[in-house]
Parts: structure tokens; C-alpha cells; sequence
């Protein structure tokens, strides 16, 4: 797993560590497992280009409730689905759209969040399922719960490979 891990280029020192030792998750190791919750509320995976920003938002779901997981890219996102990650939810960009019907392909039930940074072109999702950059952490919480609900997991099925 780590050989993978450093030719997909994880680029902080600290995941770079996490790929010497053979971390399976770098983000555990970046943001230690004292942060997760014994039972997450939700389980989510957010996909971002720029992986800063996918690793806030994923350190932000957790401090929130949610076991979150930040992926490299789309094919990180799907092979994570597709190995048995049971996700709840899908943070995207706004213009992956063709990762989130694939996604929902492997995982029937599987909620989006679109994250869009400026107006959208061409036909936008529904407004419940999308959020603009820069966003609180409280206007992520109202997103996740919205789609989500508010009376705990509504985990998808996934496919298992």
C-alpha cells in the first residue's frame, strides 16, 4: 500500500512519513486516531484537486462527528468504495459530477455534496446538495444534516471488490 500511496504523490512531510512506515490512511496519521470518534455519526469521503483543502474539510467533518476520509482524486474516492469503504456521503467538486454517478454506481444510496467555488455552469444540482467555498463549519454541518438527517447513519451499500 505504501508504494501506491507515494507514486499517487502525497505531498505533505507528514504523509510522505506516513507512506514510509506503511500507514494505510495517512490522514490517522497526519491528524492522530485520538481525533475520531469511537461511533462516527457519519461516514464520509471528500475529494478535492487541491489536497490541502480536502484534508481540511475532511479534519473539519471529523471535529464535527464523522469518521471522514480526504482522497487524492477520483480514482482514490472509487477504489476506496470499491475496496469496502462504507460511505454515507461524497464531498466533490462541482464539476465532478461523472465521479459521483460512478460512485453512486458502486454505492446505491450514496449522498453527494457538490463544493463550487464561483457560479456554476450547466445544469447544477439541487441547491440542498451543493455548498460554496469559502464555507464555516457550521454551514457544513447544515449541508451533512440536510442530506444526511438528523437521526443518525444512513450508510449505502457498497460493492466489495
Amino acid at each position: 500500500m505504501a508504494s501506491m500511496a507515494i507514486e499517487r504523490g502525497f505531498g505533505c512531510p507528514l504523509q510522505r512519513a506516513a507512506n514510509d512506515v506503511g500507514v494505510q490512511w495517512p490522514e490517522r496519521f497526519c491528524f492522530g486516531e485520538a481525533t475520531r470518534p469511537a461511533v462516527a455519526r457519519a461516514h464520509v469521503l471528500v475529494v478535492d484537486a487541491e489536497v490541502h483543502l480536502a484534508a481540511l474539510t475532511a479534519r473539519m467533518l471529523v471535529d464535527l462527528g464523522c469518521d471522514a476520509r480526504w482522497c487524492l482524486d477520483g480514482r482514490d474516492a472509487l477504489d476506496r468504495l470499491a475496496h469496502g469503504y462504507q460511505a454515507d456521503l461524497l464531498l466533490v467538486p462541482d464539476d465532478a459530477r461523472d465521479l459521483a454517478r460512478s460512485a453512486q454506481l458502486l454505492c446505491p444510496g450514496l449522498q453527494v455534496l457538490f463544493i463550487h467555488g464561483s457560479a456554476s455552469r450547466g445544469t447544477a444540482p439541487p441547491s440542498d446538495a451543493r455548498l460554496a467555498k469559502p464555507f464555516s463549519r457550521a454551514a457544513l454541518q447544515r449541508k451533512v444534516d440536510t442530506l444526511l438527517g438528523h437521526s443518525g447513519r444512513n450508510v449505502a451499500h457498497c460493492a466489495s471488490a
